[in-house]
């Protein structure tokens, strides 16, 4: 007769062997079904939701607006030919003046000499505007004295960037603004160069003044509405800033199969929240109706997967 208990006790370690298989399998399926669950079709994160506008080009008028400082439409600034003292002055500020008018002498007397004093005449009609000097005051050949200025209109040297400088004719509406008050103003002269340091150009507006409510060295602003023509505005915010220049992410593609291409832009403010996108030698525009990503570009990448907000 045999003993049965090891025969009985191996039985029981083979059923506890077989219920660790039974139960632990389903928990080994789940853990990796929960490592592959963060993206599609088990390849990683998930894509990103991004915002985007489509592109489209409209014809636009653009203004552009500059601070500039208000001259009167002939000032001169009035210096003495012959040094010496002055000794007279004829002409107090704000005293309207004729040209050839004298507006100061010049006494040259040194000791144990005598001259008669030299008269400083006006070049131009207009208005004292300001003296420099007072009397006992000793003046050198081309030290300035005194600014004459005639304001019956004032005028205005603007130096425009020269994409929009390109577009200024003397049919170019244009405006000054002092303190809120508004006067059409006329472009009289626009420059037939560029300073290619700055990169400006210039451009001279006249207003008519004939109250003289304004005055030379009055602070101003120059606004011209240059002529409607086909733009591509994007929001600033698509523009991603980089010490490389400015890129934008196009989004190509549908459904589950967008993605990002990133494209290197040249652009011009037209407000604080609005941009121009201009050509440039080797990059072209996008095209009308492109997809702009305009929110989360910075955790983008070129040729990233993405999905589109809805």
């Amino acid at each position: 007769m045999f003993d049965s208990t090891p025969v009985r006790g191996a039985s029981l370690l083979l059923a506890l062997l077989a219920a660790s298989v039974v139960w632990g399998c389903p928990k080994k399926k789940e853990e990796v079904r929960e490592g592959r669950g963060g993206g599609r079709g088990g390849r990683g994160a998930a894509a990103p939701v991004v915002e985007v506008v489509e592109l489209r080009r409209a014809e636009s008028a653009t203004v552009v607006d500059l601070p500039v400082v208000l001259e009167g439409r002939k000032q001169v600034e009035v210096y003495p030919r012959l040094a010496g003292r002055v000794n007279n002055i004829l002409k107090e500020t704000g005293t309207k003046v004729a040209r050839g008018a004298t507006l100061f002498q010049i006494d040259r007397s040194e000791p144990g000499e005598s001259f008669l004093p030299v008269p400083v005449t006006s070049p131009i009609s207009g208005f004292v505007a300001q003296w420099y000097v007072a009397v006992g005051d000793q003046l050198q050949s081309g030290d300035r004295a005194l600014l004459v200025v005639d304001d019956a209109s004032l005028r205005a040297r603007v130096w425009l960037p020269a994409l929009e400088w390109q577009d200024v004719t003397t049919k170019t509406k244009a405006s000054l603004v002092v303190g809120g008050v508004t006067k059409p103003a006329r472009v009289v002269n626009v420059a037939r160069a560029v300073q290619a340091a700055a990169g400006k150009g210039l451009v001279e507006v006249d207003v008519p003044n004939e109250d003289g409510a304004w005055k030379a060295g009055f602070g101003a602003t120059a606004r011209f509405e240059l002529a409607p023509k086909a733009r591509l505005l994007v929001p600033a915010r698509a523009l991603l800033l980089t010490s490389d220049g400015a890129f934008l992410y196009l989004v190509e593609g549908e459904g589950d199969d967008m993605k990002t291409r990133r494209k290197k832009v040249t652009f011009v403010a037209r407000t604080p929240d609005v941009v121009e996108l201009l050509k440039t030698e080797g990059e072209e525009l996008p095209a009308d109706g492109s997809r702009v990503v305009v929110s989360g570009t910075g955790r983008l990448s070129d040729g990233g997967s993405v999905r589109v907000a809805k």
